[in-house]
């Protein structure tokens, strides 16, 4: 699988700019984190 190389900063900035606190955004930020996906 071919991803975007910023697809993972996308991600992580969104989970940062959420407003509100987002524990489903958190939990998959949390995931990929702890699997190594940089």
């Amino acid at each position: 699988m071919a991803l975007p190389n910023d697809i993972f900063d996308q991600f992580m900035n969104a989970c940062e700019q959420a407003k509100e606190p987002n524990s489903a955004l958190k939990s998959a930020l949390s995931f990929t984190r702890e699997k190594g996906i940089k």
